[in-house]
């Protein structure tokens, strides 16, 4: 994980998919049913599907397990029926073991229902893993996948993982038995990728099937939903940034910048003006980067991604006021000036941006500023949840630095000091 980050729900990628399934199912209520085909269940019961004997005498454990995770939602299912039935019992083969299912009608469960059998319905197959893990149920899986890690180009975008050790991890990404786990480089992937390290898994069976996380992208190959990739870079194949091959849709609106768009390398901060390593890196940092932009080397492009809500009316003033002024560099200077007094203790507040920006701007400029923040505060809500949702960014800062000719990025979640900057930026504009 890395240090010198404002979190916002940045989790390690196998909890972030583990956890956010499970809480989809949460807040669905988290109630069940079952139904066999030589075991008549009844109504609106849950149903537990094994495939070993030493998966049937854990039966009760995962009822109890599943209970017991409901109720932290309120959730009281103590006079739900519950049935165990065989899976070959079933007229075909279910993904996993053991599986959950629901007869009948169960308030919440249909939200998450993938599949239906035999008149039952198929619960979520993420839920299941994560009750059976819970209860201490090992899975086993039906189906085969073959596992590619895709290794960035650059020194900080390869994995650091022991990828000889991950098939167990990897098999609960996939939901499938894995054979085996091959490391290629980005120009050797089997199919493209817009990040890397990624994670690809080829089956002949269709792994999107009943999983919410995972997309076809080709004959027969399956990733993460692009929402995942920068984290699955990052917090599970231990990357140090996560290398772009595509520059996010979100970033092509119009941001406050510092220096030439012509510059080769550009470098977007994605900032919170109550987040202390922000503040750091601003303190270590900006001098150098106004040096970098004003020799054409850089462009510095300022990106609002909101943790602490109690700034956002700071952030919406600097915002008006960069459209009122189109100076790039009067922001840049309002958001240094907030940043160095927050280091010294003096909150952010839009009163103390309002100070500031006062000496630079005359009354009738700050007058305008003030009107428009209603609607900016929307804007820059927006653009947060789509940083979060479209790129993945967890956390301020978060400093992605982009190459214009190349077309390539590299994308660092938390604080990293000027010397690093440098050798960032040297390496993208390299031969």
């Amino acid at each position: 994980m890395a240090e010198g980050v404002c979190l916002d729900r940045k989790v390690l990628m196998i909890l972030l998919i583990a956890v956010s399934i499970f809480c989809i199912a949460a807040a669905y209520y988290y109630l069940g049913s079952h139904k066999g085909s030589s075991i008549t269940c009844s109504e609106n019961s849950i149903v537990y599907v094994y495939s070993s004997q030493k998966q049937k005498e854990k039966a009760e454990k995962f009822f109890e397990t599943f209970k017991q995770l409901a109720a932290r939602e309120g959730l009281n299912l103590s006079s739900v029926e519950t049935c165990v039935i065989d899976a070959n019992s079933l007229s075909r083969k279910l993904r996993m073991y053991p599986a959950l299912m629901y007869r009948g009608k169960v308030s919440g469960l249909e939200q998450i229902t993938v599949g239906e059998i035999d008149g039952y319905h198929i619960v979520d197959y993420m839920v299941s893993l994560n009750v059976a893990r819970y209860a201490g149920i090992e899975p086993t899986f039906t189906y085969e996948a073959k596992a590619f890690i895709v290794s960035g180009s650059s020194p900080w975008s390869r994995p650091s993982v022991d990828v000889s050790k991950m098939k167990s991890e990897l098999e609960r990404l996939a939901l499938a038995k894995i054979t085996d786990v091959v490391e290629v480089g980005v120009e050797d992937s089997p199919v493209e990728v817009d990040v890397a390290p990624a994670l690809i898994f080829e089956s002949t069976y269709n792994l999107s099937e009943g999983v919410q996380y995972l997309e076809k992208t080709g004959n027969n190959y399956y990733m993460l939903l692009k929402a995942y990739n920068v984290r699955l870079a990052q917090d599970y194949l231990g990357a140090e940034a996560a290398e772009l091959r595509k520059l996010p849709a979100v970033l092509s609106k119009d941001l406050p910048s510092l220096g030439s768009q012509d510059a080769p390398v550009r470098l977007y901060i994605f900032e919170d003006y109550l987040c202390p390593y922000c503040a750091k890196f601003y303190k270590d940092c900006y001098d150098h980067l106004v040096e970098k932009a004003k020799a054409g080397l850089l462009q510095v492009v300022a990106v609002d991604f909101i943790v602490h809500r109690e700034v956002l009316d700071a952030h919406a003033l600097t915002r008006c006021l960069y459209a009122e002024t189109s100076n790039g560099s009067l922001y840049f200077q309002i958001s240094d000036e907030l940043y160095l007094k927050y280091y010294e203790g003096v909150s952010p507040t839009l009163q103390e941006a309002v100070t500031i920006a006062a000496e630079y701007v005359s009354n009738d400029t700050l007058a305008r500023a003030k009107a428009c923040m209603l609607s900016e505060r929307e804007v820059i809500y927006n653009l947060t949840l789509s940083a979060y949702y479209k790129i993945g960014i967890g956390g301020t800062p978060t400093l992605l630095f982009w190459e214009r000719d190349k077309k390539v990025g590299l994308l660092f979640t938390g604080y990293i000091p000027w010397s690093q900057v440098e050798e960032v930026v040297d390496w993208l504009s390299g031969d």
